[in-house]
């Protein structure tokens, strides 16, 4: 799961580069629709995580 964001961010991050340093559009927008499935692949990959809270929602909720 952790890999999943690493390469997500660092996507992220190479795209706000890529604009910085006028690279040419196709590759830009190339890597923009890369990151949408991406953040797409990556939040499935989080949602499916086999992660049990101690917590209940009426708990956590009135913690606050």
């Amino acid at each position: 799961m952790y890999n999943v964001i690493g390469v997500v961010t660092g996507m992220v991050i190479i795209y706000l580069g890529m604009i910085a340093f006028n690279i040419p559009f196709p590759f830009v927008y190339t890597l923009f629709l890369a990151i949408h499935v991406g953040t797409i692949y990556m939040v499935y990959t989080i949602l499916k995580a086999p992660y049990k809270s101690k917590k209940t929602f009426d708990q956590q909720w009135y913690d606050h």
